[in-house]
């Protein structure tokens, strides 16, 4: 039987022991906002509990290679997944589901089941929140501390380019995020002067 309290236990004990503390947004903090995101997400989407369960785990683990890696940290973290997760009751389908929802976070997000929707839609729920800009400000700082270097209105065309490219995949994100989502792209461009 899952246990994913102690498995959330588990990895938040690595986070505070292990994670670099220039990781301003891929932390702890992010991780269990995901969590909270994609639990949200997936009441509204009608997800029954077991499958509840995998998908609280996935959001809350997709960082975890984050412990070994900057770029290309999913691979490291499905590998963290599938060591940790037996001592916690969950099975080979069990977590090859777990691992399956971290792979779809990878960028570009290209998910295929409802619960990788979910997972991808959670994992960029504050692009449709009212704390968007301050969440980016973070990842600004981080990926600079991690030797991309960039000024604000570099930062910013990034954000423009990424906003709109980016997608919500699952009908509860784009109900709940979309609106709000669609303004910050309005805010971005009129800070960059962009028609």
């Amino acid at each position: 039987m899952m246990n994913f309290k102690a498995a959330e236990e588990y990895l938040v004990k690595r986070f505070e022991k292990d994670l670099d503390k220039r990781l301003h947004y891929h932390n702890l903090s992010h991780s269990q906002d995901v969590c909270q995101s994609a639990q949200r997400l997936a009441e509204i989407e009608g997800v029954p509990e077991e499958e509840m369960i995998l998908v609280l785990t996935a959001s809350v683990y997709h960082d975890a290679g984050f412990l070994f890696r900057y770029i290309n940290n999913e691979n490291y973290a499905v590998k963290f997944t599938r060591e940790a997760l037996p001592q916690f009751g969950y099975n080979e389908q069990e977590i090859e589901l777990v691992c399956g929802m971290i792979l779809a976070t990878r960028m570009p997000q290209e998910p295929l089941t409802i619960f990788e929707k979910i997972v991808c839609d959670a994992d960029l729920d504050y692009m449709g929140r009212d704390d968007f800009f301050m969440v980016a400000m973070k990842l600004f700082q981080e990926m600079n501390e991690f030797g991309f270097r960039m000024t604000l209105s570099e930062w910013f065309a990034l954000q423009l380019e990424f906003v709109e490219k980016h997608r919500y995949f699952s009908h509860a994100a784009i109900a709940l995020r979309r609106n709000k989502k669609m303004e910050h792209l309005t805010q971005i461009k009129e800070l960059l002067c962009v028609k």
